[in-house]
């Protein structure tokens, strides 16, 4: 939920990172000549 008046938790802030992450992963991983990183 946005517009919280607290902002938000680590636990959130770390989720959002750690979802970018696997979705960066993810592209990576579709490209063959990058290795499958």
């Amino acid at each position: 939920m946005n517009g919280q008046p607290r902002g938000k938790g680590a636990w959130e802030i770390e989720e959002e990172i750690i979802g970018k992450v696997k979705r960066f992963n993810r592209i990576i991983n579709q490209q063959p000549w990058l290795g499958g990183y």
